[in-house]
């Protein structure tokens, strides 16, 4: 299985906004459904809070994953 990175860093910095944005959407989605109609709106730090949550969220899951391909590279004998 290979997962290799292929897109530039300028692609990257380019997505990284829509990445953004789909985190925005869904903050603003989760945080209304569960306080009711227009609380994010009202509630901006609270919006922050969750991108920034899902931010780091993705991060750590994309970290278990490369550990874990490693993990199983070395079990395999892949690297020496």
């Amino acid at each position: 299985m290979n997962h290799e990175i292929t897109a530039s860093w300028t692609s990257l910095m380019k997505q990284a906004p829509d990445t953004v944005e789909v985190y925005l959407q869904r903050a603003k989605e989760a945080i209304d459904e569960s306080f009711g109609p227009g609380y994010a709106a009202k509630h901006p730090k609270l919006v922050s809070a969750f991108i920034q949550a899902s931010a780091i969220e993705f991060q750590t899951a994309g970290i278990g994953v490369a550990a874990q391909q490693l993990a199983y590279a070395i079990e395999k004998g892949r690297m020496k």
